[in-house]
């Protein structure tokens, strides 16, 4: 009776109309009150459904709903049992809002890694073949992509945990050819076949945990974090070799008799010697803190993953709030390298503050900012806009720096960072999440609704046609 409805993608206060006269009409063959519950349960259940056909209730449409409800007495111990029950079968809708970004960095593997290295692992000599590899990448990367995930259930979360699994397959890919120490083509083979092992093992991630498109980038930037922090501990517990340097000696030597200069051979060729020893020994020495290096950088990947999901596996993050995430990640990790420079730290090859500075300060941003956040549900849009508050706030106070005429570079520094924060806070308090999701259909207050329905089988109406409803 309903179907012509459960075909519309949208539909309007004129159907509503429509189905209420066709109940009304049909009221008078129900014999009891429960046939008429049952009804009006399943009529309402029908418009839900074909509300929900296209995976969104607008706010037009969520206004309706609430009228029908009205209109047909559902009570709201009705409507919660009646929502526990099975749905009516909708159409599946795939989310692929992730194709384009794995396809962005699929061309840029294309285009860089495979244009370059397949050439240079086949030997070919022919600088054409290089140039062609780079264009040819462009096209084949995108073919291969688009037919992958085509029919495929692809949001952003699976994009985000393929494309950081790739980049931390190409580490591991490195890191296993400077272990078995191979030549230049056999190591762009490794790191040629790990990217897509990378690949498959950041989209195994995907389907075990099944993390929001926030979660997903949590975590990768928590591995990240990982890698980093790992990387600095070993540095920490074991300071890289230093390379010995050659010191040219005075091997010219005055002869007396003859009274001219003569090249001393044999002094040239002891410390060349001594030299080319110590220089064996320092590549020894380097190889084997460089895989060390290597075994803590990548424990820290599976770490930071682990922790990541442990700390955000709960968390029901928006784009937005992953964005502001890793703003505060960054941005921390920044703010941490201002301080070691106001707090007048060596920042040589060697030294290791300035080092701890940076992962504190990034791992200091990244927890204060997911408490800051909480509970909001950001947009992309909003988390842009505090980020330009961010931007804007430090300019604006480094300018006062500039009209005061300021010339200490501390000033600017504090300045600059307190302006940030003010920035960012100044924007998040003039921001309402609620808006964006209303306009997107997930929010559910509306400033004023009227509707005018037929209200038979509603009585108490002083105006039966009639329903105004205000909210503030």
């Amino acid at each position: 009776m309903f179907s012509p409805f459960l075909h519309s993608r949208r539909w309007t206060t004129e159907m509503i109309f429509a189905s209420l006269v066709i109940l009304v009409s049909s009221l008078g063959a129900q014999d009891t009150e429960g046939q008429r519950e049952a009804a009006n349960r399943q009529l309402y259940l029908m418009m839900y459904n074909t509300a929900m056909s296209d995976s969104v209730i607008s706010v037009d449409e969520r206004m309706q709903l609430e009228t029908l409800q009205q209109a047909l007495g559902l009570n709201i111990d009705i409507m919660e049992d009646m929502y526990a029950s099975p749905a009516l079968p909708l159409e599946p809708r795939l989310d692929q809002s992730g194709r384009w970004t794995l396809m962005a960095q699929n061309m840029a593997w294309g285009s860089g890694l495979y244009g370059f290295g397949i050439p240079l692992v086949l030997d070919v000599n022919d600088g054409k073949w290089y140039l062609a590899g780079f264009m040819f990448g462009l096209g084949g990367a995108m073919i291969t992509t688009w037919n992958y995930t085509s029919g495929l259930h692809f949001p952003e979360g699976r994009s985000m945990l393929q494309r950081s699994g790739g980049t931390i397959g190409m580490h591991y890919g490195i890191a296993l050819a400077q272990l078995i120490d191979v030549e230049a083509r056999g190591s762009m083979a490794i790191t040629m076949a790990a990217v897509p092992a990378g690949i498959y093992v950041g989209d195994m991630i995907f389907r075990k945990w099944d993390p929001t498109t926030g979660m997903a980038y949590a975590m990768s930037t928590h591995a990240e974090l990982g890698r980093f922090f790992f990387s600095t501990l070993h540095r920490q517990l074991a300071a890289p070799p230093v390379e010995p340097q050659y010191t040219y000696g005075n091997y010219y030597t005055y002869d007396e008799e003859t009274q001219t200069y003569y090249f001393d051979q044999k002094a040239w060729d002891a410390d060349r010697n001594e030299y080319n020893s110590d220089l064996d020994q320092y590549n020894k020495k380097f190889k084997s803190w460089r895989n060390l290096r290597n075994l803590f950088m990548l424990s820290g990947y599976p770490v930071g993953f682990y922790l990541g999901q442990r700390l955000y596996g709960q968390r029901d993050y928006s784009f937005g709030d992953a964005a502001l995430i890793m703003v505060g990640r960054w941005g921390g990790a920044l703010y941490g390298l201002i301080t070691a420079d106001l707090l007048e730290m060596e920042f040589d090859e060697q030294a290791m503050g300035w080092r701890w500075m940076i992962i504190g300060g990034g791992m200091g941003g990244l927890y204060g900012m997911d408490r800051w956040i909480e509970g909001s549900n950001y947009s992309f849009g909003q988390a842009f806009l505090m980020s330009l508050g961010a931007l804007a706030g430090a300019g604006f106070s480094m300018g006062v720096g500039v009209i005061l005429e300021v010339d200490d570079l501390k000033f600017y520094q504090i300045t600059g960072m307190a302006g940030a924060l003010g920035g960012m806070a100044w924007v998040k308090a003039n921001v309402n999440p609620g808006l964006e999701r209303a306009s997107s259909g997930i929010h559910r207050k509306r400033p004023v609704q009227l509707s005018m329905l037929p209200m038979a089988g509603s009585p108490g109406r002083a105006l039966p046609g009639l329903t105004l409803q205000l909210r503030w």
